[in-house]
């Protein structure tokens, strides 16, 4: 079994850029519902959390960790999706630029969301087969959608694979397959 979360509210959410492999911090508001996760995991019997190397995933595991107390681990394979030279820039640029909805579409420099949705599902089930530990990700918006589309047998736009920044998902992997169990609201 493993919980993930995507990290909350940056700073360059509120400027409207793109951030992939580049990074911003959280605002206050993200801090707040860092915290509330770690409240709503509080009593979930979590051994380790497991977080992308970036920084705002990373600021959002340290702010939970010192609510759960349990140890960090990072990992570039829970990365957000690489835009290459689109990494930074403004979303209005992007969206004339890029088509998003494209999965197979890589950017100069990046990869395509089918190629990080392969790296982050390989990861996880990789790294959740291990039945003693219960596991919390954080990861970012994109993985946990390719991640539901994978559950839900749907493409990465469908609404049912949207996800908010104050969820937390329980999934339990069985014989190599993902499935969602509970979609919680952090208090």
């Amino acid at each position: 079994m493993f919980f993930i979360i995507r990290h909350p509210e940056t700073e360059w959410h509120i400027l409207g850029k793109l951030q992939g492999h580049k990074d911003s911090k959280l605002t206050e508001a993200g801090k707040k519902t860092a915290m509330k996760f770690g409240k709503s995991l509080k009593n979930k019997d979590i051994t380790k959390i497991i977080s992308s190397d970036l920084g705002r995933c990373s600021q959002t595991a340290k702010i939970v960790a010192e609510i759960i107390k349990v140890p960090v681990e990072y990992s570039h394979e829970l990365r957000e999706r690489n835009f290459g030279e689109l990494n930074g820039k403004p979303n209005k640029y992007v969206l004339k630029e890029f088509d998003l909805n494209d999965p197979d579409l890589t950017s100069p420099g990046g990869e395509s969301f089918n190629a990080m949705k392969s790296r982050v599902i390989s990861y996880l089930k990789k790294i959740s087969n291990n039945k003693k530990d219960t596991i919390l990700f954080v990861t970012y918006e994109g993985c946990i959608r390719a991640l539901l589309s994978e559950v839900y047998s749907l493409k990465f736009t469908d609404f049912k694979c949207d996800s908010s920044s104050d969820f937390i998902y329980r999934f339990l992997v069985d014989s190599n397959n993902i499935k969602l169990k509970e979609i919680m609201k952090s208090k």
